[in-house]
């Protein structure tokens, strides 16, 4: 049961660190505020890891209790916004919230219990029902969730698609390496923790980097480069095996798939409110963030399928059969149970590379805006 909760060690306190990631300034003079998330996610590992090497996995959670309540305290603070008349979309909200769980439950489950399993199939059911019926009563409603206007600039159709599947990438490498690192090579917590390091670091210097790039390029130039970047460092790290050079491959990889996504997360923020009346920008930049949520809980969920069909169909209960192996002193159990568990993380790994290729590939295609077309909204973050 230990080996099973040690999964959460490092995902459980830096995830919303990483989701908020790309909430940074549309003032590209302001590098301070990217640099911050950048120290969060490095705060949020090693503390994650402390944690649950000391006092359980649970206190990953507990840790935020605290943490919200500074929040809430401190909204007290907050200037209040102004208020627009509006009826609450109940019955959109309910389809698009049951509708998307529904997919990612249904992801889920079709990798571990099989895709012709009954509840698999019920859960893509509702999927199909309730999120085309979303769409409709979007385009009905005379207050709508999600206005579907928005979608008819190719340079926002663009950029929410690319956040997409970029929000494939890290989560989802963070989630499969923890478990490579704690269950094939027998790192600690704590030790999982500091390894991922220099993803943040990654994050702090590509955010520096990326906002003095797109001050002298198109969206476009900064954006496509810095996602090829990320997703071949992904396809670098597919190549794990029994051993890991930690100083010339996992450092290296992990820096650099950072530093890819976040560069081009801060040039694809610059075109989500490309052209959008001043009442719609919260809109807009709401669903730019949007994307990248349901690009992680999508990229979790399709990610950690590919890596559990793949291994149970080289070993089924190969997780198990590597402790037993353990335990017993059966060496060829366990390099057999070990080597079907890392080409499952390999080919997650490899899907995720994959997810930020065809990211770079949309942005190379449809986000066409030009040097000085975006705006910079000033000193107004994006959230």
């Amino acid at each position: 049961m230990k080996s099973q909760r040690n999964r959460c060690s490092v995902i459980a306190l830096n995830t919303k660190e990483l989701i908020d990631v790309h909430r940074i300034p549309f003032s590209l003079r302001q590098t301070r505020a990217p640099t911050r998330s950048g120290l969060g996610i490095i705060a949020g590992l090693i503390l994650g890891g402390f944690l649950t090497g000391l006092l359980g996995w649970r206190w990953a959670f507990f840790i935020n209790v605290p943490i919200g309540l500074a929040v809430l305290a401190g909204s007290r603070t907050l200037v209040e916004a102004e208020l627009h008349k509006g009826r609450p979309d109940l019955t959109g909200a309910l389809s698009s919230i049951i509708g998307m769980a529904a997919l990612v439950y249904g992801i889920t489950r079709g990798g571990e219990h099989g895709w012709t399993d009954g509840i698999t199939l019920i859960a893509f059911a509702t999927t199909a029902i309730l999120l085309p019926l979303f769409l409709v009563l979007q385009s009905r409603s005379s207050d709508p969730l999600l206005p579907l206007r928005l979608f008819k600039d190719r340079n926002r159709s663009g950029s929410y698609l690319a956040m997409l599947l970029l929000g494939f990438g890290p989560m989802g490498m963070i989630y499969l390496l923890t478990l490579y690192l704690q269950h094939i090579l027998s790192y600690s917590p704590t030790l999982t923790a500091m390894a991922f390091l220099p993803f943040g670091v990654g994050i702090i210097i590509g955010a520096v980097v990326s906002s003095k790039l797109v001050m002298r390029f198109t969206p476009r130039e900064v954006a496509a480069p810095a996602a090829l970047v990320a997703s071949a460092a992904l396809f670098w790290l597919s190549t794990i095996g029994q051993q890991l050079d930690y100083s010339w491959h996992f450092m290296p990889a992990a820096f650099l798939t950072a530093f890819g996504f976040v560069g081009a997360v801060i040039a694809l923020a610059l075109t989500a409110v490309k052209g959008v009346q001043a009442q719609e920008t919260g809109i807009a930049s709401a669903l730019f963030n949007a994307s990248q949520q349901i690009g992680v809980a999508l990229g979790l969920a399709i990610l950690s399928s590919i890596s559990v069909s793949v291994t149970a169909s080289r070993m089924p209960e190969a997780f198990a059969s590597l402790y037993r192996g353990r335990e017993v002193g059966d060496a060829e159990l366990v390099q057999s149970a070990g080597d079907a568990l890392i080409q499952g993380y390999g080919l997650g790994l490899a899907a995720s590379g994959v997810a930020l290729g065809i990211a770079a590939i949309i942005v190379a295609v449809l986000v066409n805006a030009r040097k000085g077309q975006v705006s910079t909204l000033g000193d107004s973050p994006l959230h």
